[in-house]
């Protein structure tokens, strides 16, 4: 028998009590607003997704976790290495470039993040959520969604002794992951036409670990077919995972062990690495992540992290993309649960300023991959960009070779795009296409999201 909850019994139920949920609780708790957060699984529990930004340590200080996090003595990391491009050796980029570069004052803290052990890190931050008041259930599984108008109207829910129970709410906030649960009710998902990923990954010990500036560095690989991603941990462990055409998904799923093999015995720096190394624990698979849902709010309702959408893993954006949407959706909920009046507005402003900013993701993580032109096998021809005018990330960085344009005053952005187009070598496409230097002309530098920047709160939200 079903059991029934009076309508309304909390301000805000969040699905999913991960980075993007565990920020949204938190700060919804800690404003007096009724939260409870609905966790299918028990924590600790595996998750990929190691690598941070330096974008989230604002974040760590808002949710009142820094000085907790710091007691953890994560690795610490302060920049990507790649093997990448034209070159035969790795190369790098360091945080504290950006500053450097466009001219801001310094902030010691966007110099520098950690790789985290997921499992602990994730419970931290929950664990946050719940001292300033939230209401935490692990074990409770979303299995319907109530849905009419554009609006939810109640969940149904499956407690881990199998009863069910219809939970109601002013107000709902996703992130549970790629299960994305509201997304179906509100319009539903498409994947990515290029990023036909997935991704298979394990943890390791006793790797022969990078050295020197390297050590500090997440560092990624070019293969033939797909791409490595080396992650430390502390302790002496290691997170590597190889990103693979989901067309391959049938072999991954036979024999994860014989696929991982078979692509890192095609890498020049990873595989070597681990020649000594021994496995801890099984393999991860992650299929079909390039995802994103067709609305990601409603007047009621708000979609974050991946249930909002997921681009791709070379980037690290996974965790500060869920903490910047976590907040973002707990200010436009405050302040709609404050003034109901302005549900739909502050809903369409999240999912402009969010769906502005996945936009901006995929152009970055399109050019990433275009640049990447040393490599010709299918998987690369998939992701080359065949639009470099209508790439804002390409505009923006290939604008050095157009003499004279007033992005490029500064001889530091000069060499710095220089630096960067030597590695990877400009596509002979920007030359040729007559619509890329108008196109370049119109773009303002302030036109792009940067990764760790901030997203744009609505105005008028309550403290």
């Amino acid at each position: 028998m079903m059991r029934r909850m009076g309508k309304a019994a909390w301000d805000v139920v969040v699905v999913g009590g991960g980075p993007g949920g565990a920020a949204a609780a938190n700060l919804l708790a800690a404003r007096g607003r009724r939260v409870l957060v609905l966790e299918a699984e028990r924590f600790p529990r595996p998750h990929i997704g190691e690598s941070l930004l330096p974008g989230v340590n604002a974040l760590f200080e808002r949710l009142g976790v820094m000085e907790r996090l710091k007691k953890e003595r994560f690795w610490f990391k302060t920049g990507g290495s790649f093997l990448w491009g034209r070159d035969a050796h790795p190369w790098s980029t360091h945080f504290v470039q950006k500053a450097e570069v466009f001219g801001y004052a310094v902030d010691e803290r966007a110099t520098w993040t950690w790789h985290v052990d997921r499992p602990r890190f994730d419970a931290i931050l929950l664990d946050a959520a719940r001292r300033r008041g939230a209401r935490v259930e692990h074990g409770a599984r979303v299995t319907g969604v109530d849905a009419a108008g554009g609006r939810v109207r109640s969940l149904t829910v499956r407690g881990e002794d199998g009863a069910e129970r219809r939970v109601f709410a002013k107000l709902f906030i996703d992130a549970s992951g790629q299960a994305a649960v509201l997304a179906g009710a509100l319009g539903g998902r498409r994947p990515d036409p290029q990023l036909r990923s997935s991704a298979l990954g394990a943890y390791f010990t006793g790797a022969r670990f990078f050295t020197g500036a390297l050590a500090s560095r997440v560092f990624l690989e070019a293969l033939p077919d797909g791409v490595a991603l080396w992650c430390a941990l502390a302790g002496g462990r290691l997170a590597v995972h190889v990103l693979f055409d989901s067309d391959e998904l049938p072999s991954a799923r036979r024999d994860p062990e014989a696929f991982f093999r078979r692509k890192l015995a095609r890498t020049k720096e990873v595989g070597p690495r681990l020649r000594r190394a021994r496995r801890t624990g099984g393999f991860l698979l992650t299929e079909g992540y390039s995802q994103r849902s067709l609305r990601l709010a409603a007047p009621n309702a708000y979609l974050v992290g991946d249930a909002a959408g997921y681009v791709d893993p070379i980037l690290t954006t996974g965790v500060l993309n869920a903490l910047l949407s976590g907040t973002l959706a707990a200010d436009c909920a405050h302040a709609a649960l404050s003034d109901p009046a302005r549900a739909a507005e502050l809903a369409a402003h999240y999912a402009a300023v969010h769906g502005r900013r996945l936009d901006d993701l995929r152009d970055l993580t399109m050019l990433y991959y275009d640049e990447n032109r040393a490599r010709r096998g299918r998987f690369w021809r998939r992701r080359a960009t065949a639009d470099h005018a209508a790439n804002r990330f390409a505009l923006f960085a290939h604008t050095y070779r157009i003499p004279g344009h007033r992005h490029w005053e500064s001889p530091m952005l000069r060499g710095y795009f220089r630096r960067w187009f030597d590695h990877l070598g400009p596509p002979a496409a920007v030359r040729r296409d007559p619509r890329f230097r108008a196109a370049a002309e119109a773009q303002r530098a302030v036109d792009l999201a940067w990764i760790d920047d901030p997203l744009l709160s609505p105005p008028g939200v309550p403290a």
